[in-house]
């Protein structure tokens, strides 16, 4: 190339947030499909949105406790000057039959329940990250070591053709269309055919994978804590999802021996050997249907007359990689 007088420029568009593509009227097809600013922009936005409703809810908690302290020392100071004009036994009397004092005591008890109420948010929240026993570890401060877990379920989704889907989009499209997903996966038990696809309005398809296996799982991070599983098991899971077909679920014979451990009547399709690139030969099957209970019965909710029996065509999932997957998984694997 130099010979002829030529020569090649490579490059990634300096951006980060989906801020900066709307500010250069750019989509998320502009950047190349093996580029990975495209799933930073995604990632980006993620924590920035939780970056803000954590130091909401931080502001909040710290006008509570100064408004509570302002109370407690009013309290105070209305106590000891009754005290000082009155025994202390006649001023309890005289507290008792205060309506101002009453109604301040009232005003503390409720600043004190929105308290409690703001602390259970945050719990809740850290719940959500990592496993409640970690949430716990983390609460108390104490490092969080790494586990093995010998028999771990994990399920990895896709959102069938979401490169086309996010090229047709704008940026904020794409972000309220995951938003809305990892809402209603959050909710699986919800049968929904609601979440469609921005401008076109058709139903989502999903591709399911499902491995069983050993894996080693802890916190990665402290600013920003995340709970990471590693091993092969998660390799072999995603491959179950690649490898698999739309609006079916693809699962490895391990995961189906367990299944069926815990449900007999789960009922299985044999796929047969299949070549899996990077694993070798594998025997695979697709989850058909749960012999003994209906989707419906599952969620505990009744059948709606227009809404179709097959589970993926009713059910709107997150996308692919999600760590929220192992804790849905292990319910999966109950039902």
């Amino acid at each position: 190339l130099l010979e002829n007088g030529n020569f090649m420029y490579m490059c990634s568009l300096d951006v980060s947030k989906v801020e900066h593509l709307s500010d250069g009227k750019l989509h998320m097809n502009d950047m190349q499909l093996c580029d990975g600013t495209r799933d930073l922009v995604l990632i980006n936005q993620s924590r920035l949105s939780q970056i803000k409703y954590n130091e909401e809810l931080e502001e909040k908690k710290k006008n509570l406790s100064k408004l509570t302290d302002q109370i407690t020392d009013e309290k105070r100071k209305s106590d000891e000057l009754l005290c000082e004009l009155v025994p202390p036994s006649v001023a309890e009397i005289l507290r008792m039959g205060k309506p101002e004092l009453e109604e301040k005591k009232k005003n503390l008890s409720k600043l004190t329940d929105q308290i409690t109420d703001e602390k259970r948010k945050s719990d809740e929240l850290l719940c959500e990250l990592v496993p409640p026993s970690v949430a716990e570890i983390l609460r108390m401060g104490k490092p969080v070591e790494a586990r093995e877990y010998p028999e771990a379920t994990l399920l990895f989704s896709d959102i069938v053709t979401f490169t086309n889907i996010s090229a047709a989009c704008t940026p904020y499209d794409v972000v309220n269309m995951l938003n809305d997903l990892f809402t209603r996966y959050d909710r699986i038990a919800k049968i929904t055919k609601s979440v469609t696809r921005p401008r076109t309005n058709t139903p989502l398809r999903i591709r399911l994978g499902v491995h069983m296996g050993p894996v080693v799982a802890g916190v990665v991070g402290i600013k920003m804590p995340r709970y990471c599983m590693f091993g092969d098991t998660v390799s072999v899971a995603n491959k179950m999802e690649s490898h698999g077909i739309p609006s079916r679920t693809h699962v490895s014979e391990s995961a189906r021996k367990a299944a069926l451990q815990t449900n007999s009547y789960l009922e299985f399709s044999d796929r047969g050997v299949i070549q899996v690139k990077g694993v070798g030969q594998m025997h695979t099957y697709f989850l058909e249907q749960n012999g003994r209970k209906t989707v419906w019965d599952i969620c505990g909710r009744p059948r709606s007359w227009f809404l179709s029996l097959n589970i993926h065509a009713c059910i709107s999932l997150v996308p692919q990689y999600s760590s929220r997957c192992f804790t849905h998984t292990s319910v999966i694997a109950k039902k």
